[in-house]
């Protein structure tokens, strides 16, 4: 059976929430050069085609990555998709938190805000987070904005962790929908 892995990569209005692209590339072409049986789905709005060129130019793998940018009309599109999926590899955004209520493991990427506040409720959601002395620099309180010009809260994750992480939410997913 083939097996569908879902990328949000676009920060949306907040640059600073974003996971370098060029980690979301690494981290597909690395799971994909693993699992034959597995495709990447890029999802996001209509504008967020843009991160699916970026992360499939010079791919080992272009036909194994799936453009879903824009093609979610409603909601329950949109957790139609998520129940299908083996995993969701996401910047902090609403995806992450619609995922649990499918019981989609998830790994969520966290800099400028804590996930000791904003991570997903359930048990399906890993956080990453580098935990810098500067992080977190968006709250509530400041109204998300930020001095920050360079998110190192988010660079400083690698794709060696986000593998890692992926491949354990795999496994949980894996055992989960199986019984």
């Amino acid at each position: 059976p083939k097996r569908l892995i879902l990328f949000n990569p676009d920060p949306g209005l907040l640059a600073l929430r974003g996971w370098p692209v060029e980690s979301y590339r690494e981290l597909g072409d690395r799971l994909l050069a693993e699992d034959s049986n597995l495709y990447v789905g890029i999802i996001g709005l209509e504008r967020s085609s843009r991160y699916f060129d970026l992360i499939v130019q010079d791919s080992p793998h272009p036909d194994r990555f799936i453009n879903l940018c824009g093609t979610m009309e409603t909601l329950h599109d949109l957790l139609g998709l998520l129940d299908i999926a083996s995993t969701l590899i996401t910047n902090d955004s609403g995806p992450a938190h619609l995922a649990p209520l499918v019981g989609l493991p998830s790994v969520v990427f966290f800099g400028p805000e804590t996930p000791n506040r904003y991570k997903p409720l359930g048990h399906t959601t890993t956080s990453l987070y580098a935990g810098l002395a500067c992080s977190p620099c968006f709250s509530a309180q400041n109204h998300r904005r930020s001095v920050c010009q360079n998110n190192r809260c988010l660079q400083a994750i690698s794709v060696d962790e986000a593998l890692v992480a992926t491949q354990a939410a795999f496994a949980e997913g894996d055992a989960t929908r199986a019984v």
